[in-house]
């Protein structure tokens, strides 16, 4: 039986009629939020020009981190290292041992091959300790271990050295698995020497000790070079996307929007970006960007101007959307970070501000996986969601099946608003993970692909959607059959729907 998705929900509710009034329901506007001043009493000093990133749940952080490092107390610098757990809206201040010099204007991202925050750059004073703003620039690079909350400093091994490096930016790239730099004033501080080189770090072999600096490519092959900008890792598109930053001998804001595709090399791995509702020229102190995976946005955060009002956008892949509801004062020099666990990002500081918030959808999606697959004469199928994409109302989305075998040749998934409880016996050790009222997707053909997607029909925009479950399990007709059905099936998906 092939139908939409989302048919089950006029079953389980026990009226066609009520489903055809959902789909009336007027269009979401509004479907994400800031929360209040989280005010916690401990928090880091440094407000301004300290750098912050999140890291994956892992078994030493089941909940995920956000890590920050260091900046500007209004005094002088701190080298305090302090992470903030979303789930209880506490800040803690850890790793009192070895770690960086006091710094602003570092660059700091997370590599999830090693579970560690690589930091690089910055600048400090050149006495330790002094008060005012820091004059010396730096290239040394450490990581913070998660597994154990220290800091390691890294030495270069096989390959370059980058130069000093303040205001730069630093992302992960998860489809080469590697640290991506662009970008900065080179050699002095705000000096007229703006990288426009591009650095990447590689821990070879996923041992921390084991790595490398080397540069990618520069001078006419990229863009102008900036310090200043925002910059990010769009997983869902797989590109690097940047946005503005200071340019020239006069530090002049541009408004200039950059793709990076790292599996290009050269000047074709660039491309400008014309989108509607582009934002206007970037504040002086720098936009703040991230990206929300289970949304599939592009986040920015920041001025609009040099001295205009804070503004909130999000890019989809084609367009910009404004977001400005309950926004924080004076974001300059705040940071702004994606929390994969909480599905919100945090907002923290501002330029002499103590700010801590959190922005996010107003009702939180979810996906995960449930239950176990049965391979009867082969390999085990897979069901997953796209790059991390999970389902928000309004959007079109597909699941992946994966680890598909030659015994496959056609299959499909079906949906459900129910998990099925017990789980339903096959044979073979298969069993049916949804509840018996149960829909199918159109068939596939999988065609000797390893893993191919299944598109979803489109959610309807209507909150009466908001916190569905919806869980699916794919199911194919196998040569080797593990039960008299000839079937085999993969794990359950059980996903919450929630706000774009």
């Amino acid at each position: 039986m092939s139908s939409s998705p989302f048919r089950p929900v006029r079953s389980e509710r026990g009226s066609a009629a009520l489903f055809a009034a959902l789909l009336a329901v007027a269009p979401v506007a509004a479907q994400t939020n800031w929360s209040n001043n989280l005010s916690p009493t401990a928090r880091p000093t440094a407000n301004d020009s300290f750098a912050i990133a999140a890291a994956d749940p892992s078994p030493f952080a089941p909940q995920g981190l956000i890590l920050c490092f260091g900046g500007f107390d209004g005094v002088r610098l701190t080298n305090e290292t302090w992470v903030f757990d979303v789930q209880s809206s506490t800040w803690a201040q850890v790793a009192s041992g070895p770690r960086p010099s006091p710094r602003e204007g570092h660059a700091l991202a997370y590599d999830p091959l090693v579970n560690a925050f690589v930091l690089h750059g910055g600048r400090q004073t050149s006495v330790v300790g002094a008060t005012g703003r820091g004059n010396q620039v730096l290239n040394d690079t450490w990581q913070f271990n998660v597994s154990n909350f220290t800091w390691q400093q890294l030495s270069a091994q096989n390959g370059g050295i980058t130069p000093p490096l303040h205001d730069h930016a630093m992302v992960f790239d998860r489809g080469r698995g590697q640290m991506l730099v662009f970008g900065g004033h080179q050699n002095t501080v705000n000096g007229p020497l703006l990288g426009d080189e591009m650095w990447l770090f590689r821990n070879f072999t996923g041992v921390i000790n084991q790595h490398a600096w080397r540069l990618d490519f520069a001078g006419t092959n990229s863009p102008f070079g900036r310090a200043k900008h925002g910059m990010t890792y769009d997983q869902n598109r797989r590109r690097v996307v940047m946005y503005g930053g200071l340019l020239g001998p006069n530090l002049t804001p541009t408004a200039e929007f950059l793709e990076y595709d790292s599996s290009q090399f050269g000047f074709s791995a660039w491309t400008n970006v014309t989108a509607t509702a582009q934002p206007a020229l970037s504040p002086a102190r720098g936009p703040q960007m991230a990206y929300d995976v289970a949304r599939g946005r592009v986040m920015f955060f920041g001025n609009e101007g040099v001295n205009g009002a804070a503004i909130v956008r999000e890019f989809d892949g084609t367009n910009w959307f404004t977001r400005n509801q309950g926004i924080p004062l004076r974001p300059n020099g705040a940071g702004f970070a994606y929390d994969p666990v909480s599905r919100r990002s945090l907002f923290y500081g501002g330029f002499l501000v103590n700010q801590t918030r959190t922005y996010g959808p107003t009702t939180v999606s979810d996906l995960r996986s449930y239950g176990f697959g049965c391979g009867g004469g082969g390999s085990v199928p897979s069901l997953n969601g796209r790059n991390g994409l999970e389902l928000q109302i309004g959007t079109s989305r597909d699941v992946v099946v994966g680890n598909l075998a030659a015994n496959h040749p056609f299959g499909t998934v079906g949906v459900s608003v129910l998990a099925a409880n017990p789980p339903v016996p096959l044979g073979g050790g298969c069993q049916v993970l949804l509840d018996s009222s149960f829909v199918t997707l159109p068939t596939f053909f999988t065609g000797g692909a390893n893993s191919l997607s299944v598109p979803l029909n489109p959610i309807p925009n209507t909150p009466a959607f908001l916190g569905s479950k919806l869980f699916f399990q794919a199911l194919l007709f196998d040569t080797n059959p593990a039960n008299p059905l000839g079937l085999v099936l993969s794990n359950g998906l059980d996903t919450t729907v929630g706000a774009l």
